[in-house]
């Protein structure tokens, strides 16, 4: 399970006063120049979810780290979204549609699943690991989520390297 971190707001350290929450959120807006290219140029990720603010904070990061962002409300829409755009990869959120039956049909699609677990949604996340998902947990950090399609991508292609191996031995 991969997980944001968190600081303590508040906290004043070696006798300096806490930061304003305004310049937290400053601090945490990168750097003009040094992000990557906007246009999408590692490919397209699906993002099933409800909830604005997770929607938001998602497409941030993988526009960030150079993926274009399609979205869906809930796992139907992104089946019918899949029929007619490829993605790399699906962001989903259990809470959007708890149960194995969703995610099983949107696994089927054959590119990686992250899927988003909240606090308490533990037979969700079960199904989601159960379906062949990575489990992503909230807070997430913007890094966290490249760094886990990056593992889920690494992961695909070693399935795909060794299939291809296993069929060439027969």
């Amino acid at each position: 399970i991969a997980q944001g971190s968190a600081c303590a707001m508040g906290d004043a350290m070696d006798g300096l006063p806490a930061p304003t929450a305004a310049e937290y959120a400053a601090a945490a807006e990168p750097a003009a120049g040094l992000l990557p290219p906007r246009h999408g140029h590692l490919g397209a990720v699906l993002v099933v979810a409800r909830d604005q603010v997770l929607t938001r904070d998602l497409q941030r990061a993988l526009e960030l780290g150079g993926y274009r962002v399609h979205g869906a409300s809930g796992a139907e829409a992104a089946l019918r979204r899949l029929e007619t755009e490829p993605v790399r990869a699906i962001v989903f959120d259990l809470a959007c549609d708890p149960g194995g039956e969703p995610l099983r049909l949107l696994r089927a699609a054959g590119v990686p699943l992250l899927a988003v677990a909240a606090p308490g949604l533990g037979t969700a996340a079960t199904d989601a690991i159960a379906a062949g998902a990575l489990l992503l947990a909230r807070p997430i950090a913007r890094d966290t989520v490249a760094a886990l399609l990056d593992t889920a991508f690494v992961a695909q292609r070693r399935d795909a390297m060794l299939a291809h191996y296993r069929r060439h031995e027969a």
